[in-house]
């Protein structure tokens, strides 16, 4: 099974134009979501996805955050304002 990780945005339109751009990748997990409360609550909405995460190719003005989803927790891969945290390139 793929790993899962959750992107958390900054407005919904943001979360929508990342999904889109996840189709456009052929991404088969790509949903729009409502994120958990211990992730963000910045705009409330979130794309699930399965790809692995690269801000070149996934650049989005919105985004937030970028989690890696592991039997209900959540890992912080990358982040707006502090990048690709340790030991997550």
């Amino acid at each position: 099974m793929a790993e899962l990780y959750i992107a958390s945005f900054f407005t919904e339109l943001g979360a929508l134009e990342f999904k889109d751009c996840l189709a456009a990748l052929q991404d088969p997990e790509a949903t729009m979501m409502p994120v958990p409360r211990q992730i963000s609550v910045s705009c409330g909405t979130g794309v699930r996805f399965s790809m692995d995460f690269d801000p070149d190719k996934m650049n989005n003005r919105d985004l937030d955050s970028v989690y890696r989803v592991q039997e209900n927790q959540y890992e912080l891969l990358w982040s707006q304002d502090g990048g690709w945290q340790a030991n997550n390139k």
